[in-house]
């Protein structure tokens, strides 16, 4: 769907397209994007070897919440006092719209629910897609790039 080298606005537009043809569809890419821009943040603020993140990200921080444990684990805190993911999204939207987000996402994957709103799902959208440029901003500040190939 996406190149490594496509930079926050193309996966915005993308995934913003792609959610006005079919909501639904929009959420699973912003999800997609989410969890992909959280492992690509933690492997370039990490001071761990790529290898052993990637190994990490099979066997130890896997689903939704292995990111919060990665990024616990993994991420140093930063100059603002911020030492987890959901301190530093808090910092421009609630952490809580993200989890709601995220679980918009697993209704749809799972079917637990007959449907979900386009409202809902548009809304989800958003706040996912506001988090993954918090995210991508955070790693630049930080002077490190996750468009680019990460190993040390």
């Amino acid at each position: 769907m996406f190149d490594l080298s496509d930079k926050r606005s193309k996966r915005r537009k993308t995934i913003m397209g792609y959610a006005q043809m079919d909501a639904q569809h929009g959420v699973l890419l912003a999800a997609m994007d989410f969890e992909w821009t959280c492992r690509r943040a933690i492997l370039a603020l990490s001071k761990t070897p790529t290898v052993m993140i990637y190994d990490k990200f099979i066997k130890d921080y896997v689903a939704f919440n292995g990111l919060l444990e990665a990024w616990k684990a993994e991420v140093l805190p930063s100059v603002d006092g911020a030492v987890n993911l959901p301190d530093l999204l808090n910092k421009k939207l609630a952490w809580s719209w993200v989890c709601d987000a995220m679980m918009c996402r697993n209704v749809i994957v799972h079917g637990t629910e007959s449907r979900v709103s386009n409202r809902e799902c548009r809304w989800a959208v958003l706040v996912l897609e506001k988090a993954c440029d918090v995210i991508a901003s955070y790693v630049a500040e930080c002077g490190k790039d996750i468009f680019v190939r990460i190993s040390r």
